[in-house]
């Protein structure tokens, strides 16, 4: 009986011990908050990585965007362009010397007024800010200004002569970097005819 009775109390815990908590797969409070701060740590370099990525990918394509923005807005004003330079040239045919307007050049028969009105300055017949209009005698290499039949010994040329009319004028571009890099263009477009007189021949 002794024998059992010290077995018996032999498996009893004394008292005031702690047991400890049974394993079960829990992970201890300081383990799980290393765990914690670890994977915020590696959350925040992901984010990192992805936004470089990001503005890896999203450069080129602006570039391209814009770009091709400009493109088309190059296309529309040198197109403009070239139908006022070919508009001026019309009437530089018949009276390269009657550039601008005066007493013998009324409006709309010089070709300033021309040009003006066909890049959209019909109310004011006004050149657009930046835009410039040249009329050159390629034959002579003689630059014409102002009305010509308004100044004796001016107003003449020959038939046969080949007559420029330039039209110019700045554009600025809207892709990022480039832009800055380039700065603001000039877009120029010329177009040339042949003077001619009434009949054709001589001295008009």
């Amino acid at each position: 009986m002794a024998s059992g009775r010290i077995l018996g109390l032999s498996g009893r815990r004394p008292c005031g011990s702690i047991s400890e908590p049974a394993n079960d797969g829990a992970v201890p409070m300081k383990g799980l908050a290393k765990r914690i701060a670890t994977r915020s740590r590696e959350d925040s370099v992901d984010e990192g990585v992805a936004l470089i990525e990001l503005a890896l990918v999203l450069l080129p394509v602006c570039l391209v965007v814009f770009g091709a923005v400009d493109l088309g807005r190059a296309y529309l004003d040198l197109t403009q362009l070239k139908n006022a330079a070919r508009s001026g040239a019309f009437l530089a045919q018949s009276a390269p010397t009657s550039v601008s307007s005066g007493t013998n050049c009324q409006d709309p028969q010089n070709i300033y007024y021309q040009v003006a009105n066909e890049l959209g300055q019909s109310t004011s017949p006004t050149l657009p800010a930046g835009t410039k209009l040249t009329v050159t005698d390629l034959t002579s290499t003689v630059t014409f200004t102002g009305c010509g039949p308004d100044t004796p010994g001016t107003e003449h040329y020959n038939s046969g002569q080949i007559i420029q009319v330039e039209v110019s004028r700045p554009f600025k571009l809207f892709t990022p970097l480039i832009s800055s890099i380039v700065g603001p263009l000039t877009l120029t477009t010329r177009v040339q005819v042949v003077a001619q007189c009434g009949s054709g021949t001589g001295t008009c």
